[in-house]
């Protein structure tokens, strides 16, 4: 699941030789399928509530640091280093010397987090039971 290359996968688990092959009899077996759909749920859900999490500091975020940025003269690389610049797009240096900063779309981001389907039913579940699928017709003819 980690890998998303069978032969990979069943390199890494030990089975050096003919490891395209054994990973496709491995990921027939209805066990280890469980547990990789299992893995994979636990992975979705995470990443759904890490966007989420992104999305909110890019909606909520504060722009405080960014517009620090607008009187250069009291900065240095330190205090660069230390600024929460999550919600700065684009930052440029126009001909007359003026700095102008760009935000990400405060909006945008709101309705992402309010279109995100937090129960985890997706099309990548489908296009992940697909694979399964493929794999463990792939492991019957390799049984044949």
């Amino acid at each position: 699941m980690e890998t998303g290359n069978i032969k990979e996968a069943a390199a890494k688990a030990g089975f050096k030789k003919n490891s395209f092959n054994i990973g496709c009899k491995l990921l027939s077996r209805k066990d280890i399928e469980e547990e990789i759909e299992k893995l994979y749920k636990r992975k979705k859900k995470n990443l759904i509530y890490k966007a989420c999490s992104g999305y909110e500091r890019l909606a909520f975020g504060d722009i405080t640091d960014a517009i620090i940025l607008l009187n250069p003269g009291n900065i240095n690389t330190e205090k660069i280093a230390s600024m929460d610049l999550f919600n700065v797009s684009e930052i440029k240096k126009n001909k007359d010397g003026a700095i102008e900063i760009k935000f990400f779309d405060r909006i945008r981001a709101l309705e992402k987090i309010q279109n995100m389907d937090f129960t985890g039913n997706e099309q990548s579940e489908t296009f992940y039971s697909a694979i399964q699928k493929g794999t463990k017709a792939f492991g019957e003819v390799l049984d044949d």
